[in-house]
């Protein structure tokens, strides 16, 4: 598949087949693809899809030959993170090292009906397209238990980045400790993808450290309970608690909050 898609990538920029998806080095657009195209090398892969928390079929296209066909052989050393931009803005950042390690499609279309997901929690209706990020993950609960964080869909781009040139104000300091620099890891899975960190993060959540530190409000027992079990708390809250969703979420507890407070000595 690698030799016929990159034949199609040095004309592609002139055909108008379908939705486009672009890829970008460090902001910079390097190639614009077209999703029909896509298709045609497409297979069927089955995986345990978290949005209905059920098994489903894609017709995906494996995401590593079309890295190499963009960036090359060595796009591993090309940047640390690829940054997903979805339709709606939103703009998660997934460690390249997640990639390397495991097995990632982008599909296109789901083999007799509609390019969607329906929900388990509130049976909403979710398009998928023109790409969602999906995991061979029916053998691998690791990458199961990641969930939503590392499944964007609605995806329109693609930037393969230096974490820190585009989340620079988000990172922990220099002199972070260990524990602080783990919990940085926990706020980008489990926190990223609803909450901004000064200014940087989820379009529309709530910023952590601005215009004050939000920390500041909890002691260390108050804030376990809160990310824990934020409605037993604050009931009419729609935060969702790690207890639920992480079979291992009381070890982040302490990184977190190492993190959050090291942030809040600054808010840059």
């Amino acid at each position: 598949m690698s030799k016929i898609l990159g034949l199609f990538l040095a004309v592609t920029s002139s055909l108008a087949l379908g939705d486009k998806i672009t890829f970008k080095l460090g902001g910079k657009e390097v190639k614009s693809i077209d999703t029909s195209e896509l298709a045609q090398h497409a297979i069927q892969t089955k995986v345990f899809e978290h949005l209905s928390e059920a098994e489903a079929t894609y017709q995906a296209v494996t995401f590593r030959e079309i890295l190499e066909s963009v960036y090359g052989a060595h796009w591993g050393e090309a940047g640390e993170e690829l940054l997903f931009t979805c339709a709606d803005g939103y703009q998660p950042s997934i460690p390249l090292s997640i990639f390397k390690s495991n097995k990632s499609f982008l599909a296109l279309s789901k083999p007799g009906e509609e390019f969607k997901a329906i929900t388990i929690k509130d049976k909403k209706s979710i398009s998928l397209g023109p790409i969602y990020l999906i995991w061979e993950n029916l053998k691998n609960l690791e990458i199961r238990e990641k969930a939503g964080s590392i499944w964007p869909y609605q995806v329109v781009a693609v930037d393969l980045i230096k974490f820190k040139d585009r989340f620079g104000k988000m990172a922990p300091h220099e002199k972070a400790s260990p524990l602080a620099r783990e919990g940085f890891l926990v706020f980008r899975e489990k926190c990223m993808s609803c909450h901004k960190m000064n200014g940087e993060g989820a379009p529309a959540g709530i910023d952590l450290n601005r215009p004050v530190p939000k920390i500041q409000m909890y002691n260390p027992k108050s804030f376990e309970k809160w990310i824990m079990e934020p409605k037993a708390l604050r009931p009419e809250t729609s935060m969702p608690g790690l207890m639920a969703t992480d079979p291992k979420a009381a070890k982040h507890i302490t990184p977190l909050l190492k993190y959050l407070e090291s942030m809040a000595k600054s808010t840059r």
